[in-house]
């Protein structure tokens, strides 16, 4: 079976921000080396990996809140 991705380990990543989980989904901003990243990932059973940049609405929001 496919294990449930702990979205704890991925929120002590350092860079990680945002990190939502819905209906099997998990989507977060990161910010920082890619190698960190893709390691963490490396170590989790996937379904699927989309990595899309964010749009300007999101950057503008982050900076602000």
């Amino acid at each position: 079976g496919t294990k449930k991705i702990d979205v704890k380990t991925l929120s002590t990543i350092k860079g990680v921000s945002e990190l939502s989980e819905e209906d099997g989904e998990v989507n977060f901003l990161y910010r920082g080396d890619v190698n960190t990243i893709t390691k963490a990932i490396a170590k989790l059973d996937l379904s699927s990996l989309e990595i899309t940049e964010p749009d300007l609405e999101e950057i503008f929001l982050h900076y602000y809140k």
